[in-house]
């Protein structure tokens, strides 16, 4: 008798519950430049601070500088905080954000996005096309390289990205300083902070982005559904299928007997069925009335079927190419069918007729290449034409998205900027 059945230690719940597990875990593994919303469009912010490292005043700080500098110049600027790249380089990390959010005004490509993935220590700032001339990579390279590692090292995130972005913001426009007076407090100002006592700093604490857990567990779920859906009508099966039978006499539970037991009430073709994995059989035993019931159940993944001559489930099909399809000509196959039964032996063969090639795409390519040839050079040229023409639509529609709202967006990057590590 075979069952499909979990192992003890990995029962269904705990099966599900790993899922689940996993489904936690995941999402703070990485957040990838899809999966980043852009704060412009959804916060009304110029910060993204995904991993949780800026306080609120060094944001208010950041967003009054990146506001005056697009106010006074045009420039369209943003900080982002991410974890971890996800085993991308913070250069194909960085350049694959801006060019998504198109951060700077389209035709001017003014934008600068300066991204700090803190997992990874390493810091790097974009430059678009239109303010590379001014803030050529090794300047940008020296900016951060003064700013970013000596706060970074201190823990003072926020401080490093403020400091860095007004020195940015200064080499565009010269006449924008820090604000002398810190920004005013919010209306819901944020719970104060106590200091970590000295014998807990051993411990480091790392931020978790609760949202970012949220929507991954979320998407995880989604994606598992079918799957869990499916595991859990096969359990279902499964357990209604080790219920015992009912004796049709007197409604006693029946008891099933062992495989060494059942071989006494089971016939030689049946044992046959078994032993050549065509099928399984139950033998149910009513211990008030001595009643045996047999079940049969036909094994999924067989290569057995039943026999037309004694109908039972012991014939095996074979296929044997006589002749190959060709793209001119169909082929032939001849179709076998074996009943391993001793006692039955029954054996048949029917020829069948096998499409061509490609069929009417075998059709099409000879038409193809008949047309070719017949249209010379004249023709393959203007398939190339074509081409043309789909570059420059696929060009335009990228600069209608990124003006879609209001008119943030449109600006392009090439990789021009600098990183550094602390």
């Amino acid at each position: 008798m075979r069952f499909f059945s979990f192992p003890r230690f990995l029962s269904f719940p705990r099966f599900l519950a790993l899922f689940l597990l996993l489904g936690f875990a995941l999402p703070l593994l990485a957040e990838t430049p899809t999966q980043i919303p852009n704060p412009r469009l959804t916060l009304n912010s110029r910060v993204y601070d995904g991993a949780n490292v800026i306080d609120a005043a060094d944001e208010a700080r950041i967003n009054a500088v990146l506001s005056r500098l697009e106010q006074q110049n045009g420039v369209e600027g943003t900080v982002v905080t991410v974890r971890n790249l996800g085993g991308q380089t913070i250069k194909e990390f960085g350049v694959d954000l801006a060019r998504r959010w198109r951060v700077g005004k389209s035709g001017k490509d003014n934008g600068v996005l300066i991204l700090a993935a803190i997992e990874d220590r390493a810091a790097r700032a974009e430059i678009g096309y239109g303010l590379e001339e001014i803030l050529p990579d090794g300047k940008v390279t020296a900016i951060l390289r003064s700013e970013i590692p000596p706060a970074f090292r201190r823990g003072a995130y926020g401080e490093g990205l403020h400091a860095a972005t007004l020195a940015i913001a200064q080499v565009i426009d010269p006449s924008i300083v820090a604000p002398a007076t810190a920004p005013a407090v919010p209306m819901n100002p944020p719970p104060a902070r106590e200091p970590i006592r000295p014998e807990f700093r051993e411990f480091p604490v790392q931020p978790v982005p609760v949202g970012g857990v949220v929507f991954g567990l979320f998407g995880l779920l989604m994606l598992l559904c079918p799957f869990l859906v499916f595991g859990a009508f096969i359990w279902m099966i499964i357990s209604l299928s080790r219920r015992p039978m009912r004796c049709p006499r007197d409604r006693t539970p029946m008891q099933q007997l062992s495989d060494a037991a059942e071989a006494h009430s089971l016939t030689p073709v049946q044992k046959f069925e078994q032993q050549i994995g065509a099928r399984d059989y139950k033998v149910w035993h009513c211990p008030q009335c001595r009643h045996e019931e047999i079940t049969a159940h036909n094994e999924a993944f067989s290569a057995h079927s039943e026999c037309p001559a004694c109908h039972h489930r012991t014939a095996r099909q074979t296929r044997q190419t006589v002749q190959h399809a060709t793209a001119w000509g169909q082929g032939i196959e001849q179709v076998s069918l074996q009943c391993d039964w001793p006692q039955c032996r029954h054996s048949s063969s029917r020829a069948y007729y096998t499409p061509r090639h490609g069929g009417r795409g075998g059709d099409l390519a000879t038409g193809l290449l008949i047309g070719t040839l017949l249209g010379g050079s004249h023709g393959h040229s203007g398939g190339w034409g074509g081409g043309g023409g789909w570059s420059g639509g696929d060009s335009g529609g990228g600069s209608d998205i990124g003006g879609g709202i209001g008119d943030f967006g449109g600006g392009d990057f090439g990789g021009g900027g600098g990183d550094v590590g602390w």
